[in-house]
């Protein structure tokens, strides 16, 4: 993108993985896999003041899929 500093180039990726990632942790931390799909369908952080399902919204089905295999093996 013409304008942005080489570094902020650079990091824009990280950005994008870093969001994904905390979805990922907030599953994978939650006590259970019911409550860590409730952290996903009643998202408060990404489009706050409004909670939106970050499950559909932003496609986290892989991460959420990922903690399933990890928990059941």
């Amino acid at each position: 993108v013409p304008g942005r500093p080489e570094m902020v180039e650079l990091q824009a990726p990280l950005a994008d993985n870093a969001f994904y990632l905390s979805y990922y942790y907030d599953v994978a931390r939650s006590p259970t896999l019911a409550e860590g799909l409730a952290k996903l369908l009643a998202d408060k952080r990404s489009e706050a003041p409004d909670t939106v399902n970050a499950l559909h919204k932003f496609n986290v089905l892989p991460e959420f899929g990922v903690v399933m295999m990890q928990r059941f093996l």
